[in-house]
């Protein structure tokens, strides 16, 4: 089973799915592909409109019941980080499913801000865990990877992006992912799935190339049982994984 924990599969919310229909189509090939959870994920900027996106969420989760597909939907966030970030986090999408301990954010890919983990570390103080979004991506982090360690030794944990493992981004950032891993600093494994053409879903792939090279638990791991642990607000564990 495959759980995916970042996606933007909420039509007219963001950047991902422009209709409904585009929407309920991505669902029906997430489901093709063994993804059994996903979670919709929608950026917040600074002036995110929170009824629309909880409409949204629930309009495509009643589809998806009426179509008896064999998938469940949940709703978090990916906060961009800003001014005003634990503000964010007392909506009812800040966190994953509005009641969780867990949150997803990120930088701009060619910003790595002043005081980021200073301000994350503060909201750990409150009962809050930061995820970090791609940092595999982010232009000023690729290739140091004693950052992303210290980071993680901050608290912070690191969701690494399906496609950056199988190359859709290029060379350098593909080799840091996979970097990453090896040196047991990535706790998730998701799409970031905007449409159904270039981002699209892309997980099972991913998952075989994750199993091939460390095997079946540390696939489990960062695929599933992590993900689901982090949807219900449980502890995450820390992956080694041994080729």
């Amino acid at each position: 089973m495959l759980v995916d924990i970042h996606s933007h599969i909420l039509n007219g919310v963001d950047d991902g799915p422009e209709s409904f229909e585009m929407a309920m189509e991505m669902v029906r090939f997430a489901c093709e592909t063994g993804i059994r959870v996903v979670v919709a994920t929608p950026h917040i900027l600074d002036n995110q409109n929170e009824e629309l996106v909880i409409s949204r969420f629930r309009k495509l989760s009643e589809a998806i019941i009426d179509e008896k597909l064999p998938i469940d939907l949940f709703l978090g966030s990916e906060i961009n980080f800003q001014f005003g970030i634990n503000e964010i986090l007392d909506t009812s999408i800040g966190t994953y499913r509005g009641i969780g301990r867990y949150f997803l954010v990120e930088t701009t890919l060619t910003h790595y801000p002043k005081h980021f983990d200073e301000t994350l570390f503060e909201l750990q103080t409150n009962g809050r865990i930061p995820i970090f979004a791609h940092p595999e991506r982010v232009g000023p982090i690729v290739g140091n990877s004693d950052l992303v360690e210290y980071l993680v030794a901050q608290g912070i944990l690191v969701q690494v992006n399906s496609g950056s493992l199988l190359g859709m981004f290029g060379k350098r950032v593909h080799d840091f992912a996979w970097k990453l891993i090896e040196k047991g600093l990535v706790h998730f494994i998701a799409s970031d799935a905007h449409n159904m053409r270039r981002r699209s879903f892309n997980l099972d792939a991913a998952w075989n190339e994750v199993y091939k090279l460390y095997g079946e638990e540390t696939a489990e791991k960062l695929f599933c049982n992590n993900p689901l642990r982090m949807i219900f607000s449980e502890n995450v564990e820390s992956v080694k994984p041994v080729k």
